[in-house]
């Protein structure tokens, strides 16, 4: 039953409501007391339905409450109560109570439902914005999506209406080189309100492959490549056996592993190019692979040079007459002349890798072929025969050729004795150190190269016989006779005779009374004391060289530095050096332990030095024949050769290491930050690294080095702060304190190493950093505060770690404020800053944008 009252309408619940307001409004049929308690109704709006995509912020939208009292209708209260029984997809009923109390103080009450129901346009791949591909350089770059900036961090959803989106990822790396990684982030998105786990085929999912690629740009990053070599071949014609030493490259990513060569007669193809090279000049390349296509290259060339000598042979001696010479015309000779060729004197000599084409002449000079013997030269004339084969090899042997008289009849032409009359010459100098200082008590040798010996040879020969008597009695008589005979036989051979001279207080050294002509060799004798000036700062220079930290000033640190006289400077070298230094190796282990060179050798060419001068052969008095001498192994020349002692070394310091860790995990790779308490230092080396422990250093001012069992880590900036990071993996757990002697931690090659792990308040603390984002050319405001007067270096650096700004800052005790500047040419992007002393470091990022 309906009632319809001024346009109004009302369902059956209000019919009596209705009928009373309208009987005691118009026809007054009804007590008082009837009409004042029944002339109040509550107008509800009606219940509607809508989709889960319409806004319910204003659900005023779909009506408000009217209130009618006394036929006059007014706005209602707000409503009492609003019940949202929607699930996570927006989907189900709004309820809407209302609550009204009119001056009798009864209650009203009505209300609205709100039906919400699922829309056909479903949550789609259309509505998802993927993370685009990215590209970063570094070695260990953060590559989380929080540390990515937009849009390379997350999925963007476009409208999350109807739908419970959310994500997930999952990373497969690939190491493709040397500081090149790319890796496959998978992203994965469900709309909960439409996915049915375990479904057959399970709608709301969708799938995406974000490529991250990690790429390490060194300027930096070489080879360390050998040098040219040259080699003698003194026993194969064909060419020789070449041992080369192995390159390694280094990036500020560690050491390139990829190395490869080109040489056709390597027997690897790797970083060692060792082969079997003919004779000849071979230029090849080494080629080293890091970043992601990144490639480095050195050119050497091997040069083998044929060095099988001839073998001489000379005639046992030459008798030649005289022909006469009248060069006045007048029928007397006046002398005698004879032309001998020294192919005359020659008794079959060869070249083991030449058939033909040998060179005969008296002297190294090949032009001199022949020689011309005159009445000057009668009787025994000692001579040389020089055979030089077409790689200019030289040998020779000695013998005589006699000059005679004898048919030719030439007057006031005498017989001779013929080795000369020698002139008497001297050869002096000095011996000094590279800084000009004389070395006293240094023994030089002369080696007269042009001497012979005679030896004499007895053959002894018993002959024995027996005559055999009979007598007439019939009696037989055997009678034994000796016939002794002895053979002596002279032969003349080359002998090297060396006199010693010991340099005086001032390191002066002299041989006199030499002969003229003669071939003569000098050469400065080995000190009573090697190992002069060697301690382990030597073993630091050549480690930081060898890591190209620092170059060598002079060419004598080059010529010291090849500890094993082997041409090159390499790891070999600083093995030994270190070995001995340590003690875990003799000195006599150096081949060559003191090295000297002519004071006036060309330092430019030290793969060719010579230690001795030579004179082929004496033909004026040498009086400014000096030497340089040092240490092998002295690279810093700290060598006092006043009182030539070796230097010890000394480990009774150390050095204390600050650490953020206190315990070692078993199993966990665990990333340590060390500090450097007390000094400076230059080295950290590993020294029992084992397959048990690994451990790896990582800094942005190190050079690493890493053996079998080894690993070096070289401070590029010593006056920095000392901070170094130390990743360990350990099978077992340990105390930070045993970590030195677990893996050998030692500092500046032999400097006792402690940990110490301090649970204690920071001296400074980072409280802000303003403005945020930070704008390219405006100043990056920190507040700082100090617990004391001290100095602190503040550092902006990228992602990849290189340095941006560096700031010095002198700290007081309590709350200070630091301005960075920035430059305006800055890039946006992420960014750290860094606040650290010898003890503490605090990062924070920070993100620059325009």
């Amino acid at each position: 039953m309906n009632f319809c009252f001024n346009g109004l309408r009302a369902g059956s619940g209000n019919v009596i409501a209705l009928a009373v307001s309208f009987l005691c409004s118009f026809f007054n049929a009804l007590p008082d007391a009837y009409c004042s308690i029944l002339n109040v109704w509550l107008e509800c709006p009606p219940n509607v339905t809508i989709g889960c995509e319409t806004s319910i912020s204003n659900l005023d939208y779909w009506g408000k409450i009217w209130v009618w009292e006394d036929n006059v209708k007014k706005p209602g209260p707000a409503p009492s109560e609003v019940l949202y029984n929607l699930n996570s997809c927006g989907i189900g009923e709004i309820i809407r109570k209302w609550t009204y109390e009119d001056k009798n103080w009864k209650v009203h009450t009505c209300s609205q439902t709100i039906t919400v129901n699922g829309s056909a346009n479903l949550f789609s791949n259309a509505d998802i914005t993927w993370p685009l591909n990215y590209q970063v350089e570094g070695c260990s770059a953060m590559i989380d999506p929080k540390d990515l900036p937009k849009p390379y961090n997350y999925p963007v959803f476009l409208r999350k209406s109807c739908s419970q989106p959310m994500y997930s990822y999952q990373d497969s790396k690939f190491t493709i080189a040397d500081g090149c990684m790319k890796i496959l982030r998978t992203w994965k998105v469900i709309d909960w309100c439409q996915f049915i786990p375990n479904a057959k085929n399970p709608a709301g999912i969708w799938t995406y492959t974000q490529v991250i690629k990690i790429i390490a740009k060194d300027s930096l990053a070489h080879l360390v490549c050998p040098k040219d070599t040259v080699i003698l071949s003194v026993t194969d014609c064909q060419g020789a056996y070449v041992k080369l030493d192995s390159v390694f490259g280094l990036s500020k990513c560690g050491n390139i592993s990829k190395i490869t060569n080109n040489s056709p007669y390597s027997k690897f193809k790797n970083a060692d190019a060792s082969g079997y090279y003919p004779i000849g000049t071979t230029k090849f390349y080494f080629f080293g692979e890091y970043g992601c296509g990144s490639q480095l290259s050195c050119e050497i060339s091997i040069t083998v040079k044929n060095k099988v000598s001839p073998v001489p042979y000379c005639l046992p001696g030459l008798i030649v007459a005289l022909m006469p010479v009248d060069s006045t015309h007048d029928g007397v000779p006046d002398d005698g002349m004879i032309v001998v060729w020294a192919k005359d004197i020659d008794h079959g000599s060869y070249a083991k890798c030449q058939k033909q084409g040998l060179i005969y002449s008296f002297s190294s000079d090949t032009k001199n072929t022949s020689r011309i013997f005159t009445c000057a030269d009668l009787g025994k004339n000692e001579v040389q025969l020089w055979i030089t084969d077409s790689s200019g090899n030289q040998s020779f042997c000695k013998t005589y050729i006699e000059i005679q008289n004898n048919n030719a009849k030439i007057p006031n032409c005498k017989k001779d004795s013929v080795i000369g009359h020698p002139t008497s010459l001297n050869i002096a100098g000095n011996i000094l150190s590279p800084t000009g200082t004389r070395m006293p008590g240094i023994q030089a040798h002369l080696i007269d190269q042009s001497s012979f010996v005679i030896t004499e040879k007895r053959d002894t020969q018993i002959k024995i016989a027996f005559d055999t008597i009979v007598r007439p009695s019939g009696a037989v008589f055997f009678v034994q006779k000796k016939d002794t005979s002895i053979k002596i036989t002279y032969d003349t051979v080359k002998a090297i005779i060396t006199t010693t001279h010991d340099a005086d207080e001032h390191g002066h050294y002299s041989f006199n009374n030499l002969v003229k002509g003669k071939n003569y060799r000098v050469i400065p004798g080995s000190s009573e004391a090697p190992g002069c000036g060697l301690d382990i700062n030597d073993a630091i220079i050549l480690l930081r060289f060898l890591l190209g930290v620092d170059p060598m000033n002079t060419p004598y640190q080059r010529i010291a530095a090849d500890i094993n006289a082997d041409g090159s400077i390499n790891t070999l070298d600083f093995n030994l050096l270190y070995a001995i230094i340590k003690g875990e190796k003799s000195i006599a282990e150096i081949n060559q332990p003191w090295r000297c060179c002519p004071a006036k050798y060309d330092l430019s060419r030290p793969n060719e030095l010579k230690d001795y001068i030579a004179f082929t052969p004496l033909t004026e008095d040498a009086k400014n024949a000096d030497f340089i001498m040092f240490a092998a192994g002295d690279l810093d020349l700290s060598c006092k050769f006043e009182n030539l002692t070796a230097t010890g070394r000394s480990v009774d310091n150390y050095v204390t290491l600050l650490s953020d860790v206190s315990i070692i995990e078993a199993g966990i790779p665990t990333n340590i930050s060390l500090r450097i308490a007390n000094e400076h230092i230059q080295v950290l080396q590993a020294l029992n690294l084992s397959s048990e422990i690994q451990a790896e250093f990582k800094g942005t001012n190190w050079r690493i080095l890493k053996t079998s069992n080894t690993m070096f880590a070289v401070n590029t900036e010593p006056e920095a702060p000392q901070l170094i990071e130390l990743k360990i993996l350990s099978p077992t757990s340990f105390n930070i304190e045993e970590l030195p002697a677990k893996i050998g931690l030692t500092a500046n090659l032999g400097v006792r190493v402690e940990i110490i792990n301090l649970e204690r308040v920071k001296d400074f603390e980072i409280l802000n950093v303003y403005p945020s984002p930070q704008i390219p050319g405006a100043p990056v405001n920190v507040q700082i505060t100090s617990s004391s007067d001290e100095s602190v270096l503040f550092y902006i650096q990228d992602t990849q770690g290189n340095t941006l700004k560096k700031l010095q800052a002198d700290l007081k005790k309590g709350i200070n404020m630091i301005s960075i500047p920035i430059e305006e040419s800055t890039v946006s992007g992420i960014y750290i800053l860094k606040c650290m002393n010898h003890k503490d470091q605090i990062s924070k990022r920070i993100i620059i944008s325009r």
